[in-house]
């Protein structure tokens, strides 16, 4: 099963999904090549969105963007693969 299709029905049809993920035997690399991976993306992705399109209020009126955002995208992601990967472990 696909992503997509596995957020979709969990977030539809919970009880019924969460059934079969329970009856399925997954390592933990088949966790981070399948899924983790990609949901890890979503905060950096977001981040840089926010940072440097949408930009940020400062106070007293001030908009500032930060048009370097994407520098600290891959240690961010990279942050958060090592965060999960610590809690999977422990």
């Amino acid at each position: 099963m696909n992503l997509v299709d596995r957020a979709k029905n969990i977030l539809l049809k919970p009880k019924q999904e969460w059934e079969i993920i329970n009856e399925e035997t997954t390592t933990t690399a088949d966790l981070y090549k399948n899924y983790i991976i990609y949901l890890a993306a979503i905060g950096p992705i977001a981040a840089f969105i926010g940072m440097s399109i949408v930009g940020v209020s400062m106070p007293f009126g001030d908009h500032f963007v930060y048009p370097s955002q994407h520098v600290l995208l891959l240690p961010l992601y990279l942050i958060s693969l090592a965060s999960l990967a610590f809690i999977f472990l422990h």
